[in-house]
């Protein structure tokens, strides 16, 4: 069942009767209840109608399945918040594409490193579980899933624009409601510095071109004559330098928006880009497949550096979208997936340069250090390498270690995992400084300290553990957008109030 279908109960088995009309009717007002809570939805958003008259139910914008009477019906895809474990009624084929594919990024429960087996419950059902990864990803049924950060849609705006140094545009996100639709939001910053594109004029250099055609232009390229024009003496094959559009930087932005119109739920911003994608293909032959790797050949000056920001974003969007079968006529299996771990490490990173760069090295940690262990003979190093190094005269003064876990410190009893403690420990043992694991907050602010034990006397530096409100519910603003990162940088102060660098 496809969102805005209608679906006759009666073509499913169900009877027609005043006990099932009751049945179905509390089953569908529960089900919108539910969704309504869970993704932060306005009160009378109806993700499912029902009509008694009619006997038949309306997908408005349902995700998953639901069991009426005791037929299951399906939707064309699901949604998952980070870190949740789930039942899912697809086809085997669609379980497979997700262990080949995305098995790091989301777990089938239950499969067996040979893949050979996965374990389907009884009411015939997939369990999966997802981790940091947020995003979306079409199976080659056609099947959805969406998995939706637990962060506001306006903090998420707001973080993305801060690393990539983009202007906040104005535009409502507030029927985004609680990042449910975040690709969205990648696509609305895409296009933001898109529109800055346009207006200061597309971007066009020389490219070198080789073409066997009537006329000679540039350098004859004789080897190339005799293979190819023995016999059609009036053609020339040369090679020539041609200013034009259709070069490697408006391929990029072509391509990074094709992706982003097939990734998008909003119709109007659907629109956008399809018009925005059109304006390019006048100028521009689009590529099939472009990689990274091209990308990454791209060199930047006075010319083109109004580029900059768009083609990083645009590496981005490439990077991360996972496109299967793109030779096939059938339906593509695409999907893109982001990791929230790395996004908080960055965005812990760049504030906390801004706020210490004057006084302090802040970098982050690129290559590890062997120095804590010493191997015997044959056996491998352990190396070892924290996110963050705060340092001053080559001297490292704190390390951070930026966590982005759901963790839950509403009562005393609860505390940082033991395995992150394990690590942060080993970094203030290797750097012989103080360490603080950073967290992003979920209910209560937390800030607190452990000492080492008396009993390692020459130890005098500490291990911290923090939290940082990263959420956001006001609107979305410029002022919004500096309220929030104040809000941020002052909680941060709290590394240097309390000394620990």
């Amino acid at each position: 069942m496809n969102r805005g279908e209608t679906l006759d109960l009666r073509n499913i088995g169900i009877s027609r009767n005043d006990e099932n009309k009751k049945s179905i009717e509390n089953y569908i007002l529960n089900k919108n209840r539910e969704y309504v809570d869970r993704y932060s939805l306005p009160p009378d958003h109806k993700i499912l109608e029902f009509s008694k008259d009619e006997f038949t139910i309306k997908s408005n914008d349902y995700f998953g399945f639901i069991e009426l009477c005791g037929a299951i019906i399906r939707s064309d895809g699901d949604y998952f918040l980070e870190y949740e474990q789930k039942e899912l009624f697809i086809e085997e084929g669609d379980i497979q594409f997700i262990i080949n594919n995305f098995k790091n990024k989301i777990y089938v429960i239950g499969y067996q490193k040979t893949g050979k087996h996965v374990a389907l419950l009884q009411n015939g059902a997939y369990l999966l579980k997802t981790n940091s990864y947020v995003g979306i990803i079409t199976l080659p049924s056609g099947f959805r899933i969406q998995i939706i950060p637990k962060i506001t849609s306006a903090a998420l705006y707001y973080i993305i624009c801060y690393l990539h140094k983009i202007e906040i545009p104005t535009y409502d996100i507030s029927k985004f409601p609680k990042g449910k639709f975040f690709l969205d939001i990648i696509a609305l910053i895409f296009k933001s510095e898109f529109d800055k594109i346009i207006q200061q004029g597309l971007f066009k250099k020389y490219v070198n071109e080789e073409e066997n055609q009537c006329f000679l232009k540039g350098k004859l390229l004789i080897d190339m004559q005799t293979k190819h024009n023995f016999v059609n003496k009036h053609l020339f094959y040369c090679r020539y330098d041609e200013l034009t559009y259709d070069n490697l930087e408006n391929k990029t932005l072509l391509y990074a928006l094709t992706l982003l119109i097939d990734l998008v739920s909003d119709y109007k911003l659907k629109q956008d880009l399809v018009d925005l994608k059109w304006i390019l293909e006048i100028e521009i032959t689009p590529k099939r497949y472009l990689q990274v790797e091209d990308i990454e050949r791209i060199t930047f000056s006075k010319l083109n550096d109004y580029y900059r920001k768009i083609i990083v974003l645009s590496k981005q969007i490439i990077s991360e979208v996972y496109i299967g079968d793109i030779h096939s006529k059938e339906i593509q299996a695409y999907g893109y997936l982001l990791d929230m771990n790395y996004l908080f490490q960055d965005f812990v990173f760049e504030l906390t340069k801004e706020l210490f760069s004057q006084q302090y090295e802040v970098k982050e940690q690129k290559e590890g250090i062997n120095n804590l262990l010493i191997p015997e003979k044959g056996t491998p190093n352990v190396t070892i390498k924290p996110d963050i190094l705060i340092s001053s005269d080559e001297v490292t003064k704190l390390i951070i270690d930026a966590k982005y876990k759901k963790m839950d410190f509403s009562n005393e009893k609860r505390r940082a995992k033991s395995t992150d403690l394990h690590q942060i420990i080993s970094y203030s043992l290797a750097y012989k400084c103080n360490s603080i694991l950073i967290y992003p907050e979920v209910e209560n602010q937390v800030r607190y300290k452990y000492s080492f034990s008396p009993e390692f006397k020459k130890i005098d530096w500490n291990i911290f553990v923090m939290t940082l409100d990263i959420n956001f519910n006001g609107e979305l603003s410029k002022s919004g957008f500096v309220d929030f990162l104040a809000k941020i940088k002052e909680e941060l102060k709290y590394l240097k109030n309390e000394n620990l660098i």
